[in-house]
C-alpha cells in the first residue's frame, strides 16, 4: 500500500479525497491529510507521494518536519503558482511534478467546463507503476456531484495518472 501526504486546507483536502474514493473504489493506496495538528502523529510514516497545494507560508510552524517528509517521498507534487524553498528539493532521486493554471507546469488545464475538463501534460514523467506517462492530452470527466476548483482537478488528475487510473 501506498501513501499520499496531502499538505492543504481541510475543504481542498476532503474534495480531492471524496473525489478520488468516489471515482476509484478499489486503491493501491491510502490519502492523509498532513496539517499542523497531524502532522506530529505521522512524521514516522513513510510516504511515496507528497502532495503540497498551500502557500508554503501555511507551513513555516512545521518547516523541519515538512522538509524530512518531502525529502523522503519519491514525488513531490507541487502548485507551481506557489513558491518553495529550494532545500525542499535537494534530492536527486525524487520526481517533481508541478501542476496550475501556468504553461510551465507539467499538469494544467488547457480548457474546462461544467462536464469536462482538458488536462494538458507538457512534460513526461514515470509513474509509480514504472510506466511512461506521455506528454499530451487527457480528458476528466467532472462529478457534477463534486465541486472541485480547478487546482483540485489537477490534483485529482496527477494522483490518477501515478497509479495508472483511468
Amino acid at each position: 500500500m501506498s501513501f499520499i501526504g496531502i499538505i492543504a486546507n481541510s475543504k481542498n483536502f476532503e474534495s480531492i479525497k471524496q473525489y478520488i474514493y468516489h471515482q476509484q473504489k478499489e486503491r493501491a493506496y491510502q490519502i492523509i491529510h498532513i496539517n499542523s495538528k497531524s502532522i506530529e502523529n505521522i512524521k514516522h510514516v513513510k510516504f511515496d507521494i507528497i502532495i503540497i497545494t498551500c502557500p508554503f507560508e501555511n507551513m513555516l510552524p512545521q518547516k523541519q518536519m515538512v522538509k524530512k517528509l518531502c525529502l523522503e517521498a519519491k514525488y513531490l507534487v507541487l502548485n507551481a503558482d506557489s513558491t518553495i524553498p529550494l532545500e525542499f528539493l535537494e534530492k536527486e532521486k525524487m520526481t517533481i511534478i508541478t501542476y496550475g493554471l501556468n504553461q510551465k507546469s507539467t499538469v494544467t488545464i488547457s480548457s474546462i467546463n461544467e462536464e469536462n475538463a482538458l488536462i494538458a501534460l507538457q512534460r513526461s514523467f514515470i509513474n509509480i507503476e514504472g510506466e511512461e506517462i506521455e506528454m499530451g492530452e487527457k480528458i476528466l470527466k467532472i462529478d457534477e456531484n463534486y465541486k472541485l476548483s480547478p487546482q483540485d482537478i489537477l490534483v485529482v488528475v496527477i494522483i490518477f495518472l501515478l497509479f495508472s487510473e483511468k
